[in-house]
């Protein structure tokens, strides 16, 4: 957990400081996962990319995102979204969705309708 800790405190440095924050009030998603035993980097980042083309594209409020990989097979997805709102909606639709089922059927132990690793966070002031 301490890893989770470390590494959300330096990337959330990181991503301020490189301006993917896109403004004050928008929604972070944070969702820290393990890849499954025998998923390499390529597999996972081609499911990943068919997600963002396949998918969040078309969600309402979508704004980017970006693909973290940590020490061995930890990784976090973080995506960037207008409102709670909208990220609560396509996390419905999400759960119904062939192209993001393929990516999270990469990941170990989660159960993504109802995963307590999912986490958002609201920008409250952002610095370029």
């Amino acid at each position: 957990m301490r890893f989770f800790k470390v590494i959300t405190t330096f990337a959330i440095l990181t991503l301020s400081s490189s301006n993917v924050f896109a403004g004050d009030g928008e929604i972070v998603e944070w969702v820290p996962f393990v890849v499954k035993d025998g998923i390499n980097s390529e597999k996972l980042i081609s499911a990943a990319q068919k997600v963002e083309s396949g998918f969040l594209k078309h969600q309402k409020g979508y704004i980017k995102r970006a693909l973290l990989k940590g020490k061995d097979s930890n990784w976090v997805d973080v995506v960037y979204w207008k409102t709670e709102k909208d990220a609560d909606a396509a996390a419905t639709v999400a759960n119904q969705s062939p192209i993001c089922f393929e990516f999270f059927s990469l990941m170990k132990d989660i159960d993504h309708a109802a995963s307590s690793a999912v986490q958002h966070y609201k920008v409250i002031r952002s610095w370029q």
